[in-house]
């Protein structure tokens, strides 16, 4: 009888990229979401080439400015402007806010 073959674990693309960009920081969630949305508005191999050819930069930036987006609606939803010229006046602050405030 012929030796079964052992399944590849890991050794997939997807693998290849949670490798990559998980020493900067980014949650495994947050990669793979990203990873797919790409996947959706290119054609798949496309897609990969794109995502690969530059160590991963397009996803960085796609996730950067994610989270650059979700930090200006947490930035506009808790200041408010009374009047044109005027400082903006905090509503609240909530510990996000907080802990992005200096992008």
């Amino acid at each position: 009888m012929a030796p079964r073959r052992q399944k590849k674990v890991g050794l997939k693309r997807i693998d290849a990229a949670l490798d990559a960009l998980l020493p900067y920081g980014f949650s495994k969630e947050t990669i793979c979401s990203t990873i797919n949305k790409l996947l959706k508005v290119y054609d798949d191999n496309a897609a990969w080439y794109l995502i690969e050819e530059g160590s991963y930069s397009l996803v960085i930036e796609t996730i950067l400015e994610e989270q650059k987006q979700e930090a200006r609606e947490i930035h506009n939803a808790c200041f408010r402007r009374e009047e044109p010229g005027k400082k903006l006046r905090p509503r609240e602050f909530p510990a996000t806010l907080l802990r992005l405030k200096n992008l």
